[in-house]
């Protein structure tokens, strides 16, 4: 089934969410149509100079309001895993900023959450993405450095 748009929300909209709004606006099937965050000025004033009317001050309302079908977690670290959970118990999509948990628990915790959602989860983590990085990648897959056992760049 084909998708016309994916209806986003972020949360942490004001620091470091703001970095994902330029990918949004750009791509084709993306719609920017919800921000969340604790600092209300400064939110609606990043609403007002994005043009989105719907705004939140607390995650659960953003995530329970069911206008949103992707969410970008893009708060302080302790924060990732609380409320990937709760959009994924809600069945939203989830790309949070790394890391995706900050202790073993909660990495059990988001797993449990993800495997009792049909939503999708998925860490932002771009370096392994990044053209030197998939540049290296082709050359081992070409055997190129002999056969490989492990391999770790800085």
């Amino acid at each position: 089934m084909a998708v016309d748009s994916i209806r986003f929300g972020i949360i942490g909209a004001v620091k470091r969410g703001s970095s994902f709004v330029r990918a949004l606006k750009a791509h084709p099937q993306a719609e920017l149509v919800a921000l969340c965050d604790i600092q209300e000025g400064k939110l609606l004033e990043a609403a007002g100079e994005l043009e989105i009317t719907r705004t939140f001050t607390r995650d659960e309302e953003m995530l329970t309001s069911g206008e949103i079908d992707a969410v970008i977690v893009a708060t302080p670290m302790p924060l990732h895993v609380p409320q990937a959970v709760m959009a994924l118990v809600q069945g939203i999509h989830v790309l949070s900023e790394v890391p995706a948990a900050v202790s073993f628990e909660q990495c059990r915790e988001l797993a449990r959450a993800h495997r009792r959602s049909d939503a999708i989860y998925m860490m932002a983590e771009n370096y392994t993405y990044m053209r030197p990085n998939r540049i290296v990648r082709e050359i081992a897959r070409q055997g190129l450095f002999g056969e490989m056992y492990f391999g770790e760049g800085v």
